[in-house]
């Protein structure tokens, strides 16, 4: 009889003792990030054709394009053990009107002073990434980034036909667009600390660089976010990101070159579920 209480005593506390506390972002297994992300943008686009070399367009300065944007971002991972799988989207969509002061040859159009030009720039921008821990303590993350980032572009330009009495346009023709889908995979390190119970530091840096006949390109993408958990599963996050694409020869569409070169940075403000 006192074997089966003394069992049953050993079997309640073990049911009762609590469970090793998952860490967020440390230990977790699912972690998701929702929020805002306010950029400065830097657009330069060439776009060539048979008919001869374009422009070097700067979409913010040529273009009138607002160099200041704000949109939303997802981020999330999915860790088991050491490894981890890392995931990303966001997108930009940006219009401007604006009558131009020089001639502007974008692709095989030509568009003449005092001409109004309206204009788009299209970003979608996809990442999914592996990472490796070499180092893993309680308090602090070490190891391999690595993954693929999808750059999605896309710009157009075209002729307004017809305005309204507030400039609004009305009507455009046909316009020309260009558009390229540039696959990178990216190779870093990145860096995860607790700085106190619910405070965690995240850094990392990816890389990539090619010189083909074909193509002539880099990327670069550097992000620090500080996140806070007052609560167990959900909690806020800080982050800065910047990231920088130069594309110096690429085949935008057939019978034109291009040249995108292409910088964004800002800041992230956000909110993080950890399970």
């Amino acid at each position: 009889m006192r074997r089966w209480m003394v069992l049953s005593v050993l079997c309640f506390t073990a049911h009762h003792l609590p469970a090793q506390e998952r860490q967020p972002g440390m230990t977790d297994r699912w972690n998701l990030s929702f929020g805002s992300f306010s950029q400065n943008v830097d657009t330069e686009v060439r776009a060539d054709s048979d008919q001869g070399m374009g422009n070097d367009l700067d979409f913010e300065d040529d273009l009138g394009f607002d160099p200041d944007t704000t949109e939303t971002r997802l981020d999330g991972y999915y860790r088991f053990g050491r490894h981890r799988i890392d995931f990303g989207y966001h997108r930009f969509r940006r219009t401007s009107v604006r009558v131009i002061d020089e001639t502007i040859v974008f692709g095989d159009r030509t568009f003449e002073v005092d001409s109004t030009i309206d204009a788009f720039f299209n970003t979608d921008y996809f990442k999914l990434g592996y990472r490796y821990s070499f180092v893993k303590k309680r308090r602090t993350d070490f190891g391999l980034a690595a993954g693929f980032s999808t750059f999605d572009l896309e710009a157009g330009l075209a002729l307004a036909l017809e305005l309204s009495s507030e400039g609004e346009v009305l009507a455009v023709d046909e316009g020309v667009s260009v558009g390229v889908t540039a696959p990178a995979p990216l190779v870093g390190l990145y860096f995860n600390r607790q700085l106190h119970r619910g405070l965690l530091l995240r850094a990392v840096g990816e890389f990539f660089a090619l010189d083909l006949d074909e193509f002539d390109g880099s990327v670069t993408d550097i992000r620090t976010v500080l996140d806070y958990y007052p609560w167990r599963r959900i909690g806020f996050g800080l982050g800065y990101n910047y990231v920088e694409v130069e594309i110096d020869q690429i085949k935008i569409i057939e019978d034109i070159q291009g040249r995108y070169q292409y910088n964004f940075d800002g800041w992230q403000l956000y909110l993080t579920f950890s399970f």
